[in-house]
């Protein structure tokens, strides 16, 4: 299938924090631990738009699964739906 969790794809950041306003906002921080932390040659503009790109997915991600937690909807009743 190929799928993986939408954080994973995001590596090597990690999510650190969401700002709510007219837009949301997400603030990244590399993950220090990681193998190639420091090695290699800079990020592109297309690397930075892909990591922009799923951390915009994983935004829509949780105000879908908010949205069906406030109408009582459950954890599995909520994966059931989404696959």
């Amino acid at each position: 299938m190929g799928a993986k969790p939408i954080l994973c794809k995001m590596y090597p950041f990690m999510l650190q924090k969401i700002v709510y306003g007219d837009e949301p906002i997400m603030l990244i921080k590399p993950v220090s631990d990681c193998p190639g932390y420091g090695r290699g040659p800079p990020f592109t503009k297309e690397n930075l738009d892909e990591i922009k790109k799923q951390g915009q997915i994983y935004v829509a991600e949780l105000r879908k699964i908010a949205k069906y937690r406030k109408q009582g909807v459950t954890p599995r009743e909520i994966i059931d739906k989404e696959l």
